[in-house]
């Protein structure tokens, strides 16, 4: 029996970024094309334009911190909703509606079909091929074509999509809402950011993710803690930042 999102669900990933929309745009590409060459310099040059960034390798770091929030999308809905979305490359584009301020450029994910995947029995066994199919099979390949042809480190491109992660479930722990279901979160949430074998993120021995999964300080300047980036992302680069580095930068942080 084929299962689709319900329509509640739908509205609840809405929250994330996924949208039903598709917009003829200049900034708007499949996924796929991200790993051609020939569709993949245009949309990124593009991209710098719009974003003001000084190169190429700053505007795919800025590229991938967007798309981190299709990881966000994607785990949301494997641990709260316990559906598996069809991560599959071909099944989904990036959509920017030009109504919105280009120079934010916050992308949707479209996904053409809303086919889902349930555990049957066991659930660990479904989350590992979600997880493979997410990340080795779609975010892996588009690290490391962004990283070949724009020579920026893979190491910054993992943790722009890492911060998003430890957001999501951060946030998700602290919802009342889902206090029934902390457990599950908690369970998850480890798995993915550090229990989780290499070969579920591509060809790794160890997780990818676990590196940059630090514990939190405490900056009295900002009452709140923070977990610090390892690496910086070099949002500061470009020109809507105005020279201004991310909360979490370990540059200003370290300064400190």
């Amino acid at each position: 029996m084929v299962k689709k999102l319900q329509h509640d669900e739908l509205e609840q990933l809405k929250n994330f970024r996924l949208t039903e929309e598709s917009y003829l745009s200049e900034l708007s590409i499949s996924v796929k094309g991200l790993l051609n060459k020939t569709e993949l310099h245009p949309f990124l040059r593009k991209l710098q334009e719009i974003l003001k960034s000084p190169t190429l390798k700053v505007t795919a770091s800025m590229l991938v911190k967007r798309y981190g929030f299709f990881a966000v999308l994607s785990l949301y809905s494997m641990t709260i909703l316990n559906k598996g979305l069809n991560v599959k490359m071909d099944n989904i584009s990036l959509e920017n509606n030009e109504e919105k301020e280009l120079s934010v450029w916050l992308p949707n994910f479209r996904l053409e079909d809303l086919e889902v995947s349930e555990a049957e029995s066991d659930r660990t066994v479904w989350r590992d091929e979600y997880l493979k199919m997410l990340f080795s099979e779609h975010i892996f390949k588009i690290v490391f074509t962004l990283s070949k042809e724009t020579k920026i480190s893979k190491l910054v491109l993992w943790e722009n999509i890492a911060i998003y992660i430890f957001w999501l479930y951060d946030m998700l722990l602290e919802d009342e809402s889902f206090s029934d279901r902390r457990d599950q979160i908690k369970e998850d949430y480890l798995y993915v950011v550090e229990k989780a074998p290499g070969d579920l993120f591509g060809p790794y021995n160890k997780n990818p993710l676990s590196r940059y999964y630090t514990p939190k300080t405490f900056f009295p300047e900002h009452d709140k803690e923070i977990r610090v980036r390892k690496t910086c992302c070099f949002y500061y680069q470009t020109t809507d930042a105005k020279d201004d580095h991310c909360l979490t930068c370990p540059i200003t942080c370290k300064r400190k």
